[in-house]
């Protein structure tokens, strides 16, 4: 069974046409009749180096429960996710009240089940929205939290696109009839306020900041299953240009780039922001994670493995692709086992790295661009296991390219992420 089809199983919509889904669940308990938040969990999380399921949470994000029915604030870092139904409110005019509570019930638990999956918090359901917030001040740090949220992101809009609209159309439903639409913008730790809103008794602890607020307007200015990015996320991460894309609008059949979040604020001085705003090519975001890595393992008959291991603080743990964010320092040593394959001749490892770091250094030491390199190792015989050691130098998303090569042409090829801080 193929990762889509696991994903499929686990997502039924007929699961969510009756109450009856949530129910036995006692106050202090969550019981496994909650059958599509642990089944997805237990997909996705292993694909992206995470421990068991989370329990369902909602409300006041748990780091700031202490600012609840006070007039104390905190300062502290947050990326946050506004996930959305496009055109949900025409459904009602297409199918009867049932079916669309089917519909958005489906989809409105599969971006919480996703969220969860990816430790992000739940703080509020809007109707056909959720918001979310991703980032703990102790546990996960505002690095890791933007990488869960962008790595959140992509698998909702894969999701959407692969898995939910395909069962919907053929549960009967029209599939040009739905989509998601989903915003992500990084708020740095001067420039979020977290305070209690409302009179006791009927309050909330929630985030003040440009960025939260820009969230929600980059999910407004999404097309349908499309990903949009803040900026400050962008270079928060310093995330690779290439994986994104400029929005645009079509104007009297001409496409117009629309780089800047719209309507384009102005400043203090009347001066517009021109806050950027970025298409997340979520195909090839998730390409570079295990989410890839398993799709091609499953495709393959006999397929080439490859495995990396980090070495940090004199422990040795399994590094899934694009998933947790590394220290500079780290030691990751990528293993590749070549199954029988008579022509197989070479492995060859190519480090691309991104980002401003590995840009000074190519041009400080006068070597190859980003300071990428390449090393390429011989096969006498097959089955055999070839291993390669790299290092952690420079803050980005980098990557790793594995190439088997004989007789002349690529016999296998992927491509790994590796997010450093």
């Amino acid at each position: 069974m193929n990762l889509n089809e696991q994903l499929a199983r686990a997502f039924d919509i007929d699961q969510y046409r009756g109450a009856g889904l949530f129910k036995a669940a006692k106050a202090d308990a969550v019981t496994e009749s909650i059958v599509p938040m642990h089944s997805l969990q237990r997909i996705l999380r292993p694909l992206f180096g995470k421990g068991p399921p989370n329990l369902p949470e909602i409300g006041d994000h748990p780091d700031f429960q202490h600012l609840k029915g006070t007039t104390n604030q905190q300062f502290a870092p947050i990326t946050t996710l506004f996930f959305d139904i496009e055109n949900s409110t025409r459904l009602g005019l297409l199918y009867d009240p049932e079916d669309v509570y089917a519909i958005k019930n489906a989809f409105i638990c599969t971006a919480i089940e996703i969220v969860r999956a990816f430790d992000g918090h739940v703080h509020r359901i809007m109707g056909d929205a959720v918001m979310a917030y991703f980032g703990r001040t102790v546990s996960i740090g505002p690095e890791q939290g933007a990488v869960d949220a962008m790595n959140c992101a992509a698998a909702l809009q894969y999701f959407s696109q692969y898995v939910i609209v395909p069962k919907l159309e053929h549960t009967g439903f029209t599939e040009s009839e739905f989509g998601i639409r989903v915003g992500v913008d990084y708020g740095p730790a001067e420039k979020v306020l977290w305070a209690s809103y409302g009179y006791p008794g009927i309050e909330e602890v929630t985030a003040t900041s440009f960025n939260v607020d820009a969230a929600s307007k980059l999910q407004h200015a999404a097309r349908r299953n499309q990903v949009m990015i803040g900026d400050s996320l962008i270079e928060f991460l310093d995330y690779p240009r290439e994986l994104l894309a400029v929005q645009f609008s079509a104007r009297d059949g001409r496409k117009i780039d629309e780089p800047y979040l719209t309507p384009n604020l102005t400043d203090g001085q009347g001066q517009p922001v021109n806050y950027r705003q970025h298409v997340l090519r979520c195909d090839q975001h998730l390409s570079l994670t295990q989410l890839s890595q398993e799709q091609t393992s499953v495709r393959a008959t006999n397929p080439v493995r490859v495995v990396v291991t980090r070495a940090h603080e004199q422990a040795k743990t399994a590094y899934l692709p694009a998933s947790l964010v590394l220290p500079k320092g780290d030691n990751l040593t990528f293993s590749v086992t070549v199954p029988p394959i008579r022509s197989a001749d070479s492995v060859t490892f190519s480090a691309e790295n991104h980002g401003a770091e590995a840009k000074a250094a190519g041009e400080k030491y006068g070597g190859q661009p980003f300071h990428n390199h390449s090393k390429t190792y011989t096969v006498k015989t097959t089955p055999t296991t070839v291993s390669h050691n790299e290092s952690t130098l420079y803050r980005g998303l980098h990557y790793m390219t594995v190439t088997v090569t004989g007789d002349g042409r690529t016999l296998y090829t992927t491509r790994m992420g590796i997010f450093v801080a």
